[in-house]
Protein backbone atom coordinates (compact mmCIF):
# COMPACT_ATOMS: atom_id res chain seq x y z
CA UNK A 1 0.00 0.00 0.00
CA UNK A 2 2.80 2.66 0.83
CA UNK A 3 4.71 1.65 -2.67
CA UNK A 4 1.17 2.44 -4.69
CA UNK A 5 0.54 5.39 -2.31
CA UNK A 6 4.00 6.83 -3.83
CA UNK A 7 2.87 6.19 -7.64
CA UNK A 8 -0.56 8.16 -7.01
CA UNK A 9 -0.30 11.84 -8.64
CA UNK A 10 -1.35 14.26 -6.07
CA UNK A 11 -3.03 17.57 -6.80
CA UNK A 12 -1.30 20.75 -7.90
CA UNK A 13 -0.25 22.82 -5.26
CA UNK A 14 -0.54 19.51 -2.63
CA UNK A 15 2.20 19.30 0.02
CA UNK A 16 3.50 15.97 -0.37
CA UNK A 17 5.48 13.81 2.04
CA UNK A 18 7.98 11.46 0.20
CA UNK A 19 9.41 8.36 1.83
CA UNK A 20 12.94 9.35 1.20
CA UNK A 21 14.41 11.46 4.38
CA UNK A 22 10.43 11.95 5.33
CA UNK A 23 11.22 14.98 2.63
CA UNK A 24 8.54 17.33 2.26
CA UNK A 25 7.62 19.66 -0.93
CA UNK A 26 4.99 21.54 -2.42
CA UNK A 27 3.63 19.34 -5.98
CA UNK A 28 3.43 21.60 -9.45
CA UNK A 29 2.34 21.02 -12.61
CA UNK A 30 6.18 20.81 -13.79
CA UNK A 31 6.57 17.66 -11.12
CA UNK A 32 6.41 14.64 -13.07
CA UNK A 33 3.58 11.81 -12.53
CA UNK A 34 4.20 8.64 -11.55
CA UNK A 35 3.11 6.33 -14.57
CA UNK A 36 5.65 8.42 -16.68
CA UNK A 37 8.33 7.15 -14.13
CA UNK A 38 7.23 4.16 -14.37
CA UNK A 39 6.99 3.82 -18.13
CA UNK A 40 10.77 4.75 -17.56
CA UNK A 41 11.74 1.68 -15.87
CA UNK A 42 10.80 -0.45 -18.76
CA UNK A 43 13.06 1.12 -20.71
CA UNK A 44 17.15 0.03 -20.80
CA UNK A 45 20.00 1.89 -23.07
CA UNK A 46 20.76 2.14 -26.63
CA UNK A 47 23.99 0.27 -26.22
CA UNK A 48 22.40 -2.70 -25.34
CA UNK A 49 22.39 -3.94 -29.08
CA UNK A 50 25.78 -3.39 -29.17
CA UNK A 51 27.28 -5.33 -26.50
CA UNK A 52 28.12 -9.05 -27.14
CA UNK A 53 28.91 -11.67 -24.70
CA UNK A 54 32.59 -11.79 -24.06
CA UNK A 55 33.43 -8.23 -24.99
CA UNK A 56 36.42 -6.44 -23.68
CA UNK A 57 35.63 -2.73 -22.56
CA UNK A 58 37.99 -1.73 -25.42
CA UNK A 59 35.78 -3.22 -27.91
CA UNK A 60 32.29 -2.06 -26.03
CA UNK A 61 34.28 1.68 -26.18
CA UNK A 62 35.37 1.18 -29.69
CA UNK A 63 31.24 0.14 -30.63
CA UNK A 64 29.64 2.79 -28.65
CA UNK A 65 31.57 5.71 -30.25
CA UNK A 66 31.33 4.41 -34.22
CA UNK A 67 27.48 4.40 -33.33
CA UNK A 68 27.73 7.87 -32.20
CA UNK A 69 26.31 6.89 -28.74
CA UNK A 70 28.88 9.01 -27.09
CA UNK A 71 29.49 11.91 -29.42
CA UNK A 72 29.50 15.02 -26.94
CA UNK A 73 25.87 16.63 -27.74
CA UNK A 74 25.86 20.58 -28.45
CA UNK A 75 24.25 21.29 -25.68
CA UNK A 76 27.64 20.69 -23.71
CA UNK A 77 28.81 24.03 -22.38
CA UNK A 78 32.65 23.69 -21.90
CA UNK A 79 33.19 26.28 -19.71
CA UNK A 80 30.81 24.99 -17.04
CA UNK A 81 31.36 21.81 -17.33
CA UNK A 82 34.81 22.68 -16.45
CA UNK A 83 33.60 24.90 -13.64
CA UNK A 84 31.58 22.12 -12.67
CA UNK A 85 34.84 19.38 -12.50
CA UNK A 86 36.65 22.74 -10.29
CA UNK A 87 33.84 22.55 -7.94
CA UNK A 88 33.81 18.88 -7.38
CA UNK A 89 37.65 19.33 -6.49
CA UNK A 90 37.15 21.84 -4.42
CA UNK A 91 34.44 20.24 -1.82
CA UNK A 92 35.61 16.51 -2.61
CA UNK A 93 35.59 15.40 0.93
CA UNK A 94 32.19 16.97 1.30
CA UNK A 95 30.79 15.55 -1.58
CA UNK A 96 32.19 11.82 -0.97
CA UNK A 97 30.91 12.20 3.13
CA UNK A 98 27.45 13.01 1.21
CA UNK A 99 28.23 10.40 -1.30
CA UNK A 100 27.77 7.66 1.08
CA UNK A 101 24.71 8.23 2.55
CA UNK A 102 22.98 9.14 -0.18
CA UNK A 103 23.72 5.57 -1.39
CA UNK A 104 22.58 4.14 1.41
CA UNK A 105 19.79 6.24 1.37
CA UNK A 106 19.03 5.34 -2.42
CA UNK A 107 18.55 1.64 -0.82
CA UNK A 108 15.36 2.35 -0.36
CA UNK A 109 14.51 1.98 -3.98
CA UNK A 110 13.60 -1.61 -3.89
CA UNK A 111 13.76 -2.15 -7.82
CA UNK A 112 17.57 -0.87 -7.51
CA UNK A 113 18.16 -2.78 -4.17
CA UNK A 114 16.42 -6.50 -6.23
CA UNK A 115 18.80 -5.91 -9.07
CA UNK A 116 22.07 -5.16 -7.32
CA UNK A 117 21.25 -8.52 -5.33
CA UNK A 118 19.94 -10.34 -8.16
CA UNK A 119 23.78 -9.79 -9.49
CA UNK A 120 24.98 -10.04 -6.87
CA UNK A 121 27.14 -6.76 -7.31
CA UNK A 122 27.71 -5.52 -3.59
CA UNK A 123 25.94 -8.52 -1.62
CA UNK A 124 29.04 -11.46 -1.30
CA UNK A 125 28.73 -13.20 2.07
CA UNK A 126 31.28 -13.53 4.69
CA UNK A 127 34.79 -11.59 5.05
CA UNK A 128 35.67 -12.31 1.61
CA UNK A 129 32.24 -10.30 0.57
CA UNK A 130 32.83 -7.59 2.81
CA UNK A 131 36.38 -7.64 1.61
CA UNK A 132 35.24 -7.09 -2.27
CA UNK A 133 32.55 -4.71 -1.15
CA UNK A 134 35.01 -2.56 0.41
CA UNK A 135 37.50 -2.74 -2.57
CA UNK A 136 34.51 -1.94 -4.72
CA UNK A 137 33.43 1.00 -2.70
CA UNK A 138 37.31 2.88 -2.81
CA UNK A 139 37.60 2.07 -6.40
CA UNK A 140 34.26 4.16 -6.83
CA UNK A 141 36.28 7.32 -5.45
CA UNK A 142 39.10 6.58 -7.87
CA UNK A 143 36.39 6.76 -10.71
CA UNK A 144 34.91 9.78 -9.34
CA UNK A 145 38.66 11.65 -9.46
CA UNK A 146 38.82 10.05 -12.70
CA UNK A 147 35.57 11.86 -13.73
CA UNK A 148 36.34 15.63 -12.11
CA UNK A 149 40.38 15.73 -11.56
CA UNK A 150 40.74 16.08 -15.30
CA UNK A 151 38.51 18.79 -15.92
CA UNK A 152 36.18 19.27 -19.17
CA UNK A 153 39.24 17.82 -21.69
CA UNK A 154 38.81 15.00 -19.64
CA UNK A 155 35.51 14.47 -21.30
CA UNK A 156 36.81 14.80 -25.11
CA UNK A 157 36.78 11.11 -26.75
CA UNK A 158 39.15 8.77 -25.36
CA UNK A 159 39.70 11.41 -21.99
CA UNK A 160 39.70 10.23 -18.35
CA UNK A 161 36.43 11.14 -17.73
CA UNK A 162 34.98 10.02 -21.42
CA UNK A 163 36.76 6.65 -20.90
CA UNK A 164 35.41 6.17 -16.94
CA UNK A 165 31.85 6.60 -17.81
CA UNK A 166 31.87 4.35 -20.88
CA UNK A 167 33.33 1.82 -18.30
CA UNK A 168 30.40 2.34 -16.03
CA UNK A 169 28.27 2.07 -18.86
CA UNK A 170 29.75 -1.43 -20.38
CA UNK A 171 29.16 -2.68 -16.75
CA UNK A 172 25.79 -1.45 -16.74
CA UNK A 173 25.42 -3.42 -20.09
CA UNK A 174 27.39 -6.54 -19.00
CA UNK A 175 24.80 -6.94 -15.76
CA UNK A 176 22.08 -6.45 -17.88
CA UNK A 177 22.34 -9.10 -20.59
CA UNK A 178 23.99 -11.55 -17.33
CA UNK A 179 20.60 -11.12 -15.47
CA UNK A 180 18.56 -11.65 -18.74
CA UNK A 181 20.76 -14.46 -19.70
CA UNK A 182 20.33 -16.47 -16.13
CA UNK A 183 16.48 -16.51 -16.48
CA UNK A 184 15.98 -14.54 -12.99
CA UNK A 185 14.64 -11.83 -14.05
CA UNK A 186 11.57 -13.38 -15.15
CA UNK A 187 8.23 -11.79 -15.80
CA UNK A 188 7.33 -11.13 -12.18
CA UNK A 189 10.99 -9.19 -11.47
CA UNK A 190 10.22 -6.98 -14.37
CA UNK A 191 6.09 -5.99 -13.63
CA UNK A 192 7.48 -5.55 -10.18
CA UNK A 193 10.84 -3.74 -10.57
CA UNK A 194 11.05 -2.76 -14.37
CA UNK A 195 14.44 -3.90 -16.64
CA UNK A 196 17.44 -4.32 -14.61
CA UNK A 197 19.22 -1.22 -14.56
CA UNK A 198 16.61 0.77 -16.40
CA UNK A 199 15.66 4.47 -17.13
CA UNK A 200 14.77 5.08 -14.40
CA UNK A 201 17.26 4.06 -11.72
CA UNK A 202 19.77 5.64 -14.25
CA UNK A 203 17.96 9.01 -13.96
CA UNK A 204 17.38 8.09 -9.51
CA UNK A 205 21.06 7.18 -9.58
CA UNK A 206 22.25 11.05 -11.45
CA UNK A 207 20.14 12.66 -8.93
CA UNK A 208 20.83 10.75 -6.19
CA UNK A 209 24.91 12.03 -7.26
CA UNK A 210 24.16 15.47 -8.26
CA UNK A 211 20.71 17.32 -6.52
CA UNK A 212 20.84 15.57 -3.63
CA UNK A 213 24.77 15.63 -2.80
CA UNK A 214 24.01 19.93 -3.09
CA UNK A 215 20.60 19.89 -0.73
CA UNK A 216 23.58 17.88 1.86
CA UNK A 217 26.18 20.09 1.90
CA UNK A 218 23.68 22.94 2.02
CA UNK A 219 21.90 21.38 5.20
CA UNK A 220 25.49 20.68 6.63
CA UNK A 221 26.60 24.55 5.77
CA UNK A 222 23.28 26.26 7.08
CA UNK A 223 23.93 28.28 4.38
CA UNK A 224 23.11 28.01 0.26
CA UNK A 225 25.99 27.62 -1.89
CA UNK A 226 26.94 30.05 -5.03
CA UNK A 227 24.35 29.39 -7.83
CA UNK A 228 27.03 29.41 -10.38
CA UNK A 229 28.77 26.27 -8.93
CA UNK A 230 25.48 24.75 -8.13
CA UNK A 231 24.65 25.15 -12.34
CA UNK A 232 28.31 23.83 -13.24
CA UNK A 233 27.97 20.50 -11.08
CA UNK A 234 24.87 19.58 -11.93
CA UNK A 235 26.05 20.31 -15.64
CA UNK A 236 28.50 18.24 -14.58
CA UNK A 237 26.19 15.48 -14.15
CA UNK A 238 24.42 15.93 -16.92
CA UNK A 239 27.00 15.40 -18.90
CA UNK A 240 27.65 11.88 -17.12
CA UNK A 241 24.39 10.85 -17.53
CA UNK A 242 24.79 11.36 -21.56
CA UNK A 243 27.95 9.04 -21.27
CA UNK A 244 26.08 6.53 -18.93
CA UNK A 245 22.99 5.63 -21.56
CA UNK A 246 20.16 8.44 -20.09
CA UNK A 247 17.79 9.37 -22.75
CA UNK A 248 18.53 12.89 -24.05
CA UNK A 249 14.69 13.74 -23.54
CA UNK A 250 14.89 12.10 -19.85
CA UNK A 251 18.33 13.33 -18.32
CA UNK A 252 16.92 15.80 -15.69
CA UNK A 253 20.37 17.54 -15.05
CA UNK A 254 19.37 20.86 -17.58
CA UNK A 255 19.47 23.37 -14.46
CA UNK A 256 19.40 23.10 -10.76
CA UNK A 257 15.91 24.01 -10.14
CA UNK A 258 14.43 21.13 -12.82
CA UNK A 259 16.98 18.92 -11.26
CA UNK A 260 15.06 19.33 -8.04
CA UNK A 261 11.79 19.02 -9.30
CA UNK A 262 12.92 15.89 -11.24
CA UNK A 263 14.73 14.37 -7.47
CA UNK A 264 11.02 14.84 -6.02
CA UNK A 265 8.89 13.63 -8.71
CA UNK A 266 11.61 10.28 -8.92
CA UNK A 267 12.09 9.77 -5.45
CA UNK A 268 8.41 10.44 -4.86
CA UNK A 269 7.32 7.68 -6.97
CA UNK A 270 10.46 4.83 -6.43
CA UNK A 271 10.95 5.14 -2.71
CA UNK A 272 8.18 3.58 -0.47
CA UNK A 273 7.90 5.10 3.02
CA UNK A 274 8.76 1.59 4.19
CA UNK A 275 11.60 -0.68 2.02
CA UNK A 276 11.03 -4.34 1.82
CA UNK A 277 14.14 -5.05 4.87
CA UNK A 278 15.05 -7.97 2.52
CA UNK A 279 16.09 -6.17 -0.20
CA UNK A 280 16.96 -2.58 1.48
CA UNK A 281 17.78 -3.45 4.77
CA UNK A 282 20.34 -6.30 4.16
CA UNK A 283 22.21 -4.50 1.46
CA UNK A 284 22.49 -1.53 4.40
CA UNK A 285 23.48 -3.61 6.77
CA UNK A 286 26.36 -5.60 4.32
CA UNK A 287 27.68 -1.63 2.89
CA UNK A 288 27.87 -0.40 6.70
CA UNK A 289 29.70 -3.88 7.80
CA UNK A 290 32.01 -3.99 4.60
CA UNK A 291 33.36 -0.33 5.72
CA UNK A 292 33.61 -1.22 9.20
CA UNK A 293 35.81 -4.44 8.55
CA UNK A 294 37.70 -1.87 6.02
CA UNK A 295 38.48 0.73 8.07
CA UNK A 296 39.74 -1.62 10.96
CA UNK A 297 41.81 -3.36 8.31
CA UNK A 298 43.55 0.01 7.60
CA UNK A 299 43.40 1.97 11.14
CA UNK A 300 42.93 -0.59 13.57
CA UNK A 301 40.30 1.35 15.49
CA UNK A 302 37.49 -0.46 17.05
CA UNK A 303 34.90 0.97 15.10
CA UNK A 304 31.68 -1.12 13.92
CA UNK A 305 28.68 -0.77 11.38
CA UNK A 306 26.88 1.44 13.97
CA UNK A 307 29.34 3.86 14.10
CA UNK A 308 29.85 3.80 10.25
CA UNK A 309 26.26 4.96 9.63
CA UNK A 310 26.22 8.06 12.20
CA UNK A 311 26.18 10.11 9.42
CA UNK A 312 23.45 8.45 6.86
CA UNK A 313 21.13 8.91 10.81
CA UNK A 314 21.96 12.14 10.95
CA UNK A 315 20.75 13.15 6.98
CA UNK A 316 18.33 10.70 6.58
CA UNK A 317 16.65 10.71 10.15
CA UNK A 318 15.32 8.64 12.46
CA UNK A 319 12.36 7.28 11.03
CA UNK A 320 13.42 6.55 7.56
CA UNK A 321 17.09 5.08 8.72
CA UNK A 322 14.76 2.73 11.05
CA UNK A 323 13.06 1.73 8.14
CA UNK A 324 16.36 1.14 6.12
CA UNK A 325 17.89 -1.10 8.45
CA UNK A 326 20.49 1.25 9.24
CA UNK A 327 22.40 -0.50 12.00
CA UNK A 328 22.43 1.15 15.22
CA UNK A 329 25.04 3.15 16.91
CA UNK A 330 26.28 3.19 20.27
CA UNK A 331 26.01 6.23 22.39
CA UNK A 332 29.66 6.49 22.30
CA UNK A 333 29.77 6.46 18.47
CA UNK A 334 27.29 9.17 17.93
CA UNK A 335 29.60 11.10 20.05
CA UNK A 336 32.35 10.43 17.55
CA UNK A 337 30.29 10.11 14.70
CA UNK A 338 28.11 14.09 15.52
CA UNK A 339 32.07 15.20 16.48
CA UNK A 340 33.38 14.30 12.69
CA UNK A 341 30.08 15.75 11.45
CA UNK A 342 30.92 18.97 13.25
CA UNK A 343 33.99 19.17 12.21
CA UNK A 344 33.07 19.00 8.95
CA UNK A 345 30.69 21.36 9.01
CA UNK A 346 33.42 24.37 10.34
CA UNK A 347 35.35 22.92 7.43
CA UNK A 348 32.67 23.93 5.12
CA UNK A 349 31.90 27.16 6.25
CA UNK A 350 35.24 28.40 6.01
CA UNK A 351 34.85 27.11 2.12
CA UNK A 352 32.19 29.59 2.02
CA UNK A 353 34.44 32.46 2.33
CA UNK A 354 35.04 34.53 -0.93
CA UNK A 355 37.94 32.83 -2.81
CA UNK A 356 38.87 30.41 -0.08
CA UNK A 357 38.10 27.48 -2.45
CA UNK A 358 39.92 28.82 -5.38
CA UNK A 359 43.03 29.12 -3.39
CA UNK A 360 42.61 26.23 -1.80
CA UNK A 361 42.03 24.16 -5.13
CA UNK A 362 45.79 23.15 -6.14
CA UNK A 363 45.97 22.00 -2.43
CA UNK A 364 42.52 19.74 -2.45
CA UNK A 365 43.71 18.30 -5.71
CA UNK A 366 46.44 17.40 -3.96
CA UNK A 367 45.13 14.98 -1.22
CA UNK A 368 42.72 13.76 -3.50
CA UNK A 369 45.37 12.33 -6.04
CA UNK A 370 46.89 10.70 -2.33
CA UNK A 371 43.75 9.50 -1.72
CA UNK A 372 43.59 7.37 -4.71
CA UNK A 373 47.29 6.71 -4.96
CA UNK A 374 46.99 5.14 -1.50
CA UNK A 375 43.78 3.51 -2.85
CA UNK A 376 45.64 1.80 -5.86
CA UNK A 377 49.12 0.92 -3.66
CA UNK A 378 46.49 -1.40 -2.08
CA UNK A 379 44.36 -2.12 -5.11
CA UNK A 380 46.87 -2.60 -8.03
CA UNK A 381 44.23 -4.01 -10.20
CA UNK A 382 42.23 -1.08 -9.46
CA UNK A 383 40.35 0.14 -12.84
CA UNK A 384 40.45 3.99 -12.51
CA UNK A 385 42.95 6.71 -10.86
CA UNK A 386 45.71 5.48 -13.10
CA UNK A 387 46.88 9.02 -14.30
CA UNK A 388 46.19 10.32 -10.08
CA UNK A 389 49.95 11.61 -9.54
CA UNK A 390 50.71 13.16 -13.18
CA UNK A 391 47.30 14.86 -13.47
CA UNK A 392 48.06 16.98 -10.41
CA UNK A 393 51.43 17.94 -12.21
CA UNK A 394 49.30 19.11 -15.18
CA UNK A 395 47.18 20.85 -13.53
CA UNK A 396 49.72 23.04 -11.77
CA UNK A 397 51.68 23.94 -14.45
CA UNK A 398 48.05 24.72 -16.32
CA UNK A 399 47.64 27.15 -13.17
CA UNK A 400 51.08 28.38 -13.53
CA UNK A 401 52.39 26.25 -10.50
CA UNK A 402 51.01 28.92 -7.95
CA UNK A 403 51.18 28.16 -4.35
CA UNK A 404 47.68 27.95 -2.95
CA UNK A 405 48.81 29.41 0.49
CA UNK A 406 50.71 32.12 -1.23
CA UNK A 407 54.14 31.46 0.25
CA UNK A 408 55.71 31.89 -4.00
CA UNK A 409 57.51 29.50 -6.50
CA UNK A 410 61.04 28.38 -7.17
CA UNK A 411 62.53 30.24 -9.90
CA UNK A 412 63.18 27.47 -12.02
CA UNK A 413 61.18 27.72 -15.05
CA UNK A 414 61.86 24.17 -15.95
CA UNK A 415 60.60 23.17 -12.46
CA UNK A 416 56.54 22.13 -13.15
CA UNK A 417 55.50 21.07 -9.89
CA UNK A 418 57.25 24.62 -7.88
CA UNK A 419 56.05 25.56 -4.85
CA UNK A 420 57.89 25.89 -2.44
CA UNK A 421 55.61 24.48 0.73
CA UNK A 422 54.19 21.45 -0.48
CA UNK A 423 56.79 18.51 -1.73
CA UNK A 424 56.41 16.92 -4.91
CA UNK A 425 53.37 15.56 -5.87
CA UNK A 426 54.28 11.66 -5.53
CA UNK A 427 56.42 12.60 -2.70
CA UNK A 428 53.60 14.29 -1.14
CA UNK A 429 51.08 11.34 -2.38
CA UNK A 430 53.39 8.69 -0.71
CA UNK A 431 52.94 10.75 2.66
CA UNK A 432 49.70 11.04 2.97
CA UNK A 433 48.30 8.32 0.93
CA UNK A 434 48.37 6.19 4.43
CA UNK A 435 46.29 8.65 6.37
CA UNK A 436 43.36 9.82 4.07
CA UNK A 437 41.59 6.83 4.08
CA UNK A 438 41.53 6.44 7.74
CA UNK A 439 40.58 10.47 8.17
CA UNK A 440 37.53 9.96 5.23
Amino acid sequence: SHAAASRSRPLEGEQVTMGFRRQSFVWSAAHIPGTVVRAWEGQTDAADKLFRSGMRVEEFEEAVASDGLASLPSWVDFELLGEGCSFFIQMWPFILTNFFWAMLGGFGSESASAVLLQSRYWAGKGDMGREDTWQRLRETACWLFDVAAHGEGGFTPGGPAWKACLHVRYLHCRTRASIWASGAWGSEQTERYGQPINQGQLVGTLLGSSALLLQGMEEMAKASLPQRSKEAFIHLWRVVGFLFGIDEDLNPNTSYKDAIIAMESVFHHGVPAFPEKTLTGSLTQHICESVAHGVRQESSLPIDAGAIAVPAWYFLGREYGAAIGLPKPTWAAWLVGLGRMYALKSFLLLFQAPGVPQVLESFMLRLFASLVHGIRQKQPRCRFGAQAVRCVDRALATKSAQCPLGFGRSNSSAQVDACLCIPKSEDFASLTAKVMPTIL
